[in-house]
């Protein structure tokens, strides 16, 4: 990481402390120019990037909403959209096997976004350090999975979606899924920053 305001970042982490979880508000990461300028291996490697270059320009009086988000992006301007206009996209990177941080994700983006719905959920999935697919890695993500088709079902996300996952992994969670990944959203190494989206039907 780079330097950051010491000053700022001590006054941070004493508030970060008094809390349970706090959640992280990037804003909108391709607003910063100097990440578009390089190459990541992944959506992972891309956040930690922007993670750094936010941090190292911390203000000491950034603020903790009551909700436990940090904002580390500006909020000066509302922008107001139709709504119908709009096609909202989370995407959330899991580091546990566990719905519970997407339920968090999701009442965060509802509140933030003044919406009861998303269009599309994406889903990062922990994955194993040397990229094996197993049955018993697979069972975990199907386990989220049938989470993830609830939320479907009740209407608050229209379609669900993947990340970084390898041609066999993809066929493994559509053989078991009642309701299909529209998306598998991964960087195209070597080639460009902007990620690149394949539809699974593609792929068949």
């Amino acid at each position: 990481m780079t330097s950051v305001n010491s000053k700022a970042w001590v006054s941070l982490v004493n508030r970060l402390k008094s809390l349970k979880s706090f959640r992280l508000h990037t804003g909108n990461i391709n607003n910063y120019v100097e990440l578009k300028m390089k190459r990541f291996k992944s959506s992972s490697e891309e956040l930690v990037a922007c993670l750094d270059v936010q941090f190292s320009n911390l203000n000491e009086n950034v603020k903790v909403s009551d909700n436990g988000t940090l904002l580390l992006s500006s909020k000066d301007a509302a922008i107001t959209h139709d709504r119908d206009d709009l096609k909202i996209t989370l995407k959330v990177f899991l580091n546990e096997f566990s719905i519970n941080e997407v339920d968090s994700s999701i009442v965060a983006i509802f509140d933030e976004l003044k919406v009861d719905s998303i269009e599309q959920l994406i889903i990062d999935f922990p994955h194993s350090g040397d990229d094996e697919v197993d049955n018993v890695w697979i069972e975990k993500v199907s386990t989220v999975w049938k989470e993830l088709e609830k939320l479907v079902s009740n209407g608050k996300v229209i379609s669900i979606g993947v990340a970084d996952f390898n041609l066999k992994a993809l066929k493994m969670l559509v053989d078991k899924a009642d309701v299909k990944p529209c998306v598998n959203h991964f960087s195209i190494d070597g080639c460009c920053v902007v990620s690149f989206f394949s539809f699974w039907g593609y792929l068949r």
